[in-house]
């Protein structure tokens, strides 16, 4: 009989995915406290930056909703440069917005938590 701390593997004496998986995440290196500091200042600051691209698309649809609605009421606004040439009003993808605001969401909320993680270590 095989000793207590000595492994028995099966046939070929090889180890399965999942053994080679455990080894793998007991032995890796864990983020110090500055790195996760350093990731959750980043996220944070990423997903800032896509949610003000979001207000300013949002920002874009309200604007174009609005001219839309003075359009069809036949109202006709007048133009700083003194041209009465009628822009094309485009709205973003919706698809996009919802996309943006994913990614802003969730940057933040992974930020948040790698800050919180340092409290722990």
């Amino acid at each position: 009989m095989a000793p207590r701390n000595q492994r028995r593997y099966r046939r070929g004496q090889e180890m399965t995915w999942r053994e080679k998986w455990t080894i793998f995440r007991h032995n890796r290196r864990k983020a110090s406290w500055h790195e996760l500091i350093a990731y959750g200042i980043i996220l944070n600051v990423f997903g800032a930056a896509l949610l003000l691209i979001k207000a300013q698309l949002d920002k874009d649809v309200i604007k174009a909703a609005v001219d839309q609605k003075f359009r069809d009421a036949g109202i006709r606004v007048n133009s700083t440069d003194g041209t009465d040439e009628e822009e094309e009003i485009t709205e973003p993808s919706a698809v996009l917005l919802v996309m943006i605001t994913m990614g802003g969401r969730m940057a933040n909320v992974v930020g948040t938590m790698k800050l919180y993680k340092v409290s722990f270590i």
